[in-house]
């Protein structure tokens, strides 16, 4: 009877995992499989070019190349760095701000908000192509305002002076409504008990958002942050579509600059190496992510 017991009291346990087993494994098999090929290959000097000559064992040389003799790979990083800390910067300033007008329930506040959903909607490659017509120096209707009114008109994506600030302006406004949603959310969710304390306490609207708002949005912020950030980090479409990396290497991103390496000069154990670089970063991210948000899954 015991032993019937216990079968009992184990087997509703191992039943879930034995229903998510294969998915798990169809998982794991499509994501760790090429990322370990991928980090073997890092190690090896490969050159599709060079189809007579064999991988070869070259240890850290791919890493110890990129980090301090290949300055267009340092290059891709610093832009990699400042795209993510300026979209994530400007994204979180404009949606929190957008999110507390929002949140006000004036009149047309659905509207608006259903159509802060049309930026999400649409494909990078439909937003790349939109914004290369809208920023063209010559034809665009942008220098076209500019001009008309006196200011001056940068070429927006020949100049290496704009090319990554035009980047970092298109990524906003796809992605600044996300931001906005979700902080819209978390305000909508917030106990209205404290709110409503600090108005009977006197405290203004500014003092309201500081000192009750704000840190009780703060997780909400937190996960909203790291995920747009995760996703800054790999921005590839936008660059490919806008700029293709210039002028020179104006706009690269370690993304682009990954494909430039692999997919253009072929050298695969290089551009592994970039791969592996990024993967590193990105286990930063979940790591951080999950120590966020581990309390609220």
């Amino acid at each position: 009877m015991e032993r019937a017991t216990g079968a009992r009291t184990i087997e509703p346990r191992r039943t879930p995992w034995l229903m998510v087993l294969p998915a798990l494994l169809l998982i794991l098999g499509i994501n760790i499989v090429p990322l370990v090929y991928s980090t073997i290959l890092s190690f090896f000097q490969w050159n599709l070019t060079q189809a007579q000559v064999p991988p070869r064992w070259v240890g850290l040389d791919n890493f110890i190349r990129l980090l301090t003799r290949d300055p267009q790979f340092i290059t891709s990083a610093m832009n990699t760095a400042i795209v993510v800390v300026a979209t994530v910067a400007i994204q979180t300033v404009l949606g929190v701000a957008i999110a507390l007008l929002l949140d006000q329930k004036l009149k047309f506040t659905g509207v608006a908000t259903t159509l802060l959903l049309i930026p999400l909607a649409l494909a990078p490659a439909v937003v790349g192509l939109l914004f290369s017509s809208l920023l063209s120096g010559s034809l665009g209707p942008i220098n076209y305002w500019l001009d008309a009114i006196g200011l001056p008109a940068p070429s927006w994506l020949g100049d290496a002076r704009w090319a990554l600030p035009s980047v970092i302006l298109v990524d906003t406004w796809q992605w600044t409504p996300f931001m906005i949603l979700l902080t819209l959310a978390g305000l909508r969710s917030l106990p209205q008990e404290p709110i409503e304390a600090a108005v009977v306490d006197g405290a203004g609207s500014w003092q309201r958002f500081r000192f009750v708002k704000l840190p009780m949005l703060l997780p909400v912020l937190t996960v909203a942050v790291l995920l747009r950030a995760i996703d800054s980090f790999k921005t590839f479409d936008l660059v490919f579509l806008l700029t293709f990396g210039g002028p020179g290497t104006a706009s690269t991103t370690m993304s682009f600059y990954g494909y430039k390496v692999g997919l253009q000069a072929f050298d695969i154990g290089r551009a592994s190496a970039i791969a592996f670089l990024m993967v590193q970063v990105f286990i930063v991210f979940v790591i951080i992510f999950y120590w966020r948000s581990k309390d609220q899954l």
